[in-house]
């Protein structure tokens, strides 16, 4: 969700706060790097929210604007003031709304599982502590 945040480094400056030392939490967002992603980012807000309507059956008004501030490893990496980034790694979901789009996110996990398409993979999981 953390693409959906317009000021991700608030957000998280707020989950400093209230976290306990040594506190952590687990983000898991979409990896602006992923190839799916970057075709849904170059599309028009309206579009994409058509497209999202025909591909999984979500209204129009579930679909929510995206800032992708806080999206990639690179981001992650150098994290937010407060928070220690603990372990980063690429995960690729799979969707089962339609058979084909599962076969596509289920090929593209199986070659980007290891060497140099790992980076693309479509979601970050991260763990941060506070220090």
């Amino acid at each position: 969700m953390v693409e959906h945040l317009p000021d991700a480094e608030a957000s998280f400056t707020d989950v400093e706060r209230v976290l306990k030392q040594n506190g952590r939490v687990i983000v898991i967002t979409t990896n602006v790097w992923s190839p799916f992603v970057a075709v849904a980012r170059l599309l028009p807000f309206r579009l994409k929210q058509r497209v999202l309507r025909l591909l999984y059956g979500v209204e129009e008004d579930d679909v929510l604007p995206t800032y992708y501030r806080f999206n990639s490893a690179f981001r992650m990496r150098r994290a937010i003031k407060g928070l220690k980034l603990l372990k980063l790694d690429y995960v690729q979901g799979a969707t089962y709304v339609r058979r084909w789009l599962f076969l596509l996110f289920f090929f593209w996990h199986l070659i980007s599982k290891r060497g140099p398409l790992r980076p693309f993979r479509d979601n970050l999981l991260s763990v941060f502590e506070k220090g």
